[in-house]
């Protein structure tokens, strides 16, 4: 099927009620792959607009900036009966052009009543786009806003300069293209030229230079490279004098927030935190609690030599995520958790930032994060230091 955007004008439809407690309803603005039904549907009036193809993208737009939660009206032929076998669909808060906060549902068959989404931000959004990932055609007849507008119109748009410290801001910029450079503090990687000889192995090492006091740091082994690292493309070659020139410095750790670690002579599992820090596991009850049935698939051994580079800090909380632990919740928004506070990185940065998708929990339980507050949710912009040492 040829794509195809639709673009309609922007009109709203309100119940009599006072003006603030007016129901505000969305019509389609814009969408692809998609058949827009007459009047590009408003309220609930079986004038259904239809998502045919994987996807394919209604977006709603309102004629105000919100926080509120949304609920909307769709129809979808023959859900499986089990939740966790139906298609997912992505919905994304958008303000303009600039996605604010990203989550995603199982559909739920028909919707008559309006099903809720809710909202989990202070970002004001004036729009909404479904997506549908899989699965039969998708129908939607309207949305509306639970609570109705922050204000009567969007803010005007008024450039102004980026401040020097955006470490915890949040832009609503929209991400580019394309990776250009890592935000966050990637570091320098160096090994020596191959000097051609099977038979040797030091020309094989390969080190992080660390950024405070210029000094390489080796990796042991592959298993702690690729916890930092997915491939060897950013790796400078230096010939012998210039390495020399670098003092050489402690191994490399472990990345924290990755895999579980353990000693090959005991059976103690710890979790690993930013600078070396080792956080034992009391039981195999807390590890799955916090990791899940398949905890132990995520132990990866150390040998007795690393051992003593490490060290030792509180044993875990089995209610509490170690620092630097990244979770995807039964939604599939992916959370940043450090000190009690939880941050949403948009699924499509994970990369940008250096996060590898083997790395990310997967948690099925809303109460693992609800005891957390939440931050602003990270763009490119943004910096947490994933590869800070």
């Amino acid at each position: 099927m040829t794509k195809r955007l639709v673009f309609l004008s922007l009109t709203t439809l309100l119940f009599a009620a006072p003006a603030l407690a007016a129901t505000v309803y969305s019509h389609v603005v814009v969408s692809s792959n998609a058949s827009i039904a007459s009047g590009g549907t408003s309220a609930p009036d079986d004038a259904y607009a239809e998502v045919t193809q994987d996807n394919g993208y209604l977006e709603f737009g309102f004629p105000v900036t919100t926080t509120s939660d949304i609920r909307k009206v769709y129809v979808y032929e023959d859900p499986d009966p089990v939740l966790a076998n139906r298609p997912w669909i992505k919905i994304e808060f958008m303000n303009v052009a600039s996605v604010v906060r990203t989550s995603w549902q199982r559909v739920d068959g028909t919707t008559p009543a309006g099903n809720l989404s809710t909202y989990i931000g202070d970002d004001p959004f004036d729009r909404v786009r479904f997506t549908k990932l899989s699965g039969d055609p998708l129908r939607m007849d309207s949305v509306w806003l639970v609570d109705g507008p922050v204000e009567t119109s969007p803010d005007p748009i008024v450039p102004s300069p980026m401040p020097e410290d955006t470490s915890d801001t949040h832009t609503g910029q929209p991400a580019p293209d394309t990776e250009t450079e890592h935000t966050s503090s990637y570091p320098r990687l160096v090994k020596l030229e191959d000097d051609g000889d099977p038979n040797t192995q030091h020309d094989t090492a390969v080190y992080a230079v660390d950024p405070d006091d210029g000094k390489r740091r080796p990796f042991f082994n592959e298993t702690i490279y690729f916890s930092w690292f997915t491939d060897f493309s950013r790796v400078e070659i230096l010939t012998p004098e210039t390495m020399a020139a670098i003092p050489l410095g402690k191994p490399m750790w472990m990345h924290h927030g990755t895999w579980l670690v353990k000693v090959q002579s005991t059976n103690d599992v710890h979790a690993v935190e930013r600078g070396g820090v080792l956080r034992r596991l009391d039981s195999e009850t807390t590890a799955a609690a916090l990791y899940g049935s398949n905890w132990a698939m995520r132990v990866r051994d150390l040998s007795p030599t690393d051992w003593p580079h490490y060290s030792q800090g509180e044993v875990v909380d089995p209610n509490v995520y170690p620092d630097d632990t990244i979770v995807r919740d039964a939604s599939l928004v992916t959370w940043h958790v450090r000190n009690g506070v939880r941050r949403q990185i948009p699924h499509d940065d994970l990369a940008y930032h250096g996060v590898q998708e083997a790395h990310v929990l997967s948690s099925t339980n809303a109460n693992d994060l609800s005891p957390y507050l939440i931050g602003a949710m990270y763009d490119r912009l943004d910096n947490f230091g994933w590869f800070d040492y």
